[in-house]
């Protein structure tokens, strides 16, 4: 029998509430996706969690 794993169910993204997937391991989709350090910066103080591809992307736009 497989055991539940809380790790792959989706999360609540912190900043859209919007539903996606991060498994915490390298092979996420996370760890594929440069962030500059600035927007890190932001993420890091401004939210308790992680964040939404869309996020992400759209704060790398709009962060200077």
């Amino acid at each position: 029998m497989m055991e539940h794993n809380p790790k792959y169910e989706p999360h609540a993204c912190a900043r859209c509430d919007s539903l996606h997937t991060c498994t915490g391991t390298y092979h996420c989709w996370c760890n594929q996706v440069e962030i500059p350090e600035n927007v890190r910066d932001y993420i890091m103080a401004c939210f308790d969690g992680c964040l939404c591809p869309d996020c992400i992307e759209e704060l790398k736009r709009t962060i200077i």
